[in-house]
């Protein structure tokens, strides 16, 4: 039988994600949130 890990990781807010902004690669900061 086969066994199975499943990983699940939160990604953070940044602070273009308050402003609806898509960020891409750009290293942005994240929000107090």
């Amino acid at each position: 039988m086969a066994k199975y890990r499943i990983v699940m990781v939160r990604h953070g807010e940044s602070e273009w994600n308050q402003l609806n902004l898509f960020c891409g690669w750009y290293d942005a900061g994240l929000s107090d949130k």
